[in-house]
């Protein structure tokens, strides 16, 4: 444990003859310490003496206990009514202590920053102060390999892998977190770390702007002695203040199942699987948060389809069995549960989800497919072909329509994105504020696995698209099929999609689910509003893993 200086209490003021102190009127009042920043670690609470000073009229300056105390942010302590604030040994922040004497205050400012010291199962403990007795020399190699710079992470995120280049000789390393509140470090002899998710709660707990300095440090150590001590430049992390929400629902090749992970679990569980829908493929799936149902289409293309529901995440449940006729291919669902609007064979479906059968059959000169409904369930924003068509995963010229929904029938498509000569646009998902349609682009290939598939963004009213370039990354990593996370209470929203970029601690290129934060505010201004991904803990990293739609729950 990093070695603390005690912190003397400051002189109080031993009983007063308060009836000669109020003999004359104050005019002012003052707090000693008037700032003050101290260090706690677990089980080692603090107790800080404050001292309320009044001047008087006469010029006189004296202590004054007939005071009120209070502090503005409970969650790092409490202060009493002598003064004595007693701070919290769970996490660091920052308050303002203020004295009060009838319409008179004062304000002190209290930094309190929380320190404490992980040392993994193996590693010397001696290494702690051997570190911190050491100075490092700056190593411009120590980058971390991931996750990405300026990433940014839900609080309950569990499992977030950290990766760095352990240099021949280093035999240690520390792993180093830093806010203006909180100061953590870990301890081990690897080159990987999986961080848990209550680290990260601690650290938006404590920490208003979100942001968290991450740097690496390295040595040889050899049992009495450190050598070689050496520290990379830091990379930022932002860890989101609250919670992500609900469920990631996604196809897993190897098990040909439709996998659920927890937000915040470790574990894919299989939630629907082949033997589920009578041996078939069912991939192409998607579920409504509103209605609590899933419809799955078998076989891909032209498929049969059946309508499972997933009130109860742990028993779903058909619905409805799959018929021979009608089929669908890609489908969304009417937010009440009622309908389910599906493609196939260039027309759209209305169906009815409770027992399959065809409501209205919608043709339309051009081809019309990958329907997705509105969170409001006023419009359905669709692909319509303008070039050449195969199927519903191969067509060119793509460009997304909106249309009308009033709850029975779709009315007449308008044009959000026209197609163009250069680029397929497909795959349009609502954003869950209904302000944004994510989708993809690709300037080679239909939508099928198009190699060079690029996340975009507009409004949903049309205008012009915003390339997702941060959350996009290299060229070429197939970044396909992008849905959104359930609406959180904060400023950035998720969204989950498939791509084949590297995820170094398992040095994969399968198509894994990655998710990246996207902050509206700055699509507001035309801006790229993605953050650097992250890749989903608790993937079976060799599998094909498609097709993320994240539930509520």
């Amino acid at each position: 444990m990093k070695w603390m200086a005690v912190l003397p209490l400051l002189l109080s003021c031993g009983p007063e003859d308060q009836a000669a102190t109020l003999g004359g009127d104050v005019i002012e009042l003052r707090i000693e310490p008037e700032s003050l920043v101290v260090e706690v670690s677990p089980d080692q609470p603090l107790d800080l003496e404050f001292v309320a000073y009044a001047t008087f009229k006469d010029g006189r300056e004296e202590p004054l206990e007939l005071v009120t105390w209070a502090s503005s942010n409970l969650s790092a302590g409490d202060i009493d009514s002598a003064g004595i604030f007693t701070t919290v040994d769970s996490n660091g922040g920052v308050t303002e202590v203020s004295a009060t004497h009838l319409e008179i205050s004062a304000t002190a400012d209290l930094k309190i920053i929380y320190v404490d010291d992980i040392v993994v199962e193996g590693v010397d403990e001696a290494v702690v102060s051997a570190m911190y007795d050491s100075e490092a020399t700056s190593n411009d190699e120590l980058v971390l390999e991931y996750p990405p710079d300026g990433a940014t992470v839900p609080r309950n995120l569990e499992g977030l892998g950290f990766m760095w280049p352990m240099p021949e000789d280093a035999s240690i390393a520390r792993l180093h977190f830093t806010t203006e509140i909180t100061d953590v470090s870990v301890y081990l002899s690897d080159e990987q770390w999986l961080a848990s998710a209550e680290l990260f709660s601690l650290i938006a707990a404590a920490n208003r702007g979100g942001a968290v300095d991450v740097a690496v440090e390295t040595a040889t150590w050899d049992g009495s002695t450190l050598s070689n001590h050496s520290r990379g430049p830091s990379a930022t992390l932002n860890v989101n203040r609250l919670d992500a929400r609900g469920s990631v629902l996604y196809w897993g090749s190897n098990l040909e199942a439709i996998m659920r992970i927890p937000f915040g679990s470790l574990d894919a569980e299989e939630f629907w699987t082949k033997d589920d829908s009578g041996g078939q493929c069912t991939g192409c799936h998607i579920a409504s948060n509103e209605s609590h149902l899933m419809v799955v289409s078998h076989g891909g293309i032209d498929g049969r389809f059946s309508v499972i529901d997933i009130e109860d995440p742990d028993n779903p449940t058909l619905q409805v069995d799959a018929p021979d006729e009608p089929r669908v291919t890609f489908k969304t669902l009417s937010n009440d549960g009622e309908r389910v609007v599906g493609a196939n064979l260039k027309e759209l479906l209305v169906l009815d989800a409770t027992d399959g059968t065809l409501l209205e059959t919608f043709e339309h000169e051009l081809p019309l497919t990958q329907p997705d409904m509105s969170p409001d369930g006023d419009y359905v924003v669709a692909v319509r072909a303008q070039g050449r068509w195969n199927s519903d995963f191969n067509f060119l010229q793509g460009e997304l329509v909106r249309i009308p929904w009033d709850g029975e029938t779709l009315g007449e498509p308008e044009i959000l994105l026209a197609a163009s000569d250069e680029y397929n646009y497909y795959y349009p998902a609502y954003a869950p504020d209904g302000n944004w349609i994510a989708f993809n682009r690709s300037a080679t290939a239909g939508p099928y696995a198009a190699v060079d598939a690029e996340l975009m963004l507009m409004h949903e009213s049309g205008g012009d698209p915003i390339v997702l370039g941060v959350a996009n990354g290299e060229p070429d990593q197939q970044n396909s099929f992008p849905r959104w996370g359930p609406l959180p209470d904060d400023d950035v929203l998720w969204l989950a999609y498939s791509s084949t970029r590297t995820y170094p601690l398992e040095n994969t290129r399968a198509p894994q689910v990655w998710v990246a934060g996207i902050d509206t505010t700055l699509a507001d201004q035309g801006l790229d509003p993605s953050k650097p991904p992250f890749w989903l803990p608790g993937q079976n990293p060799s599998s094909d893993n498609h097709l993320p739609f994240w539930w509520s729950k």
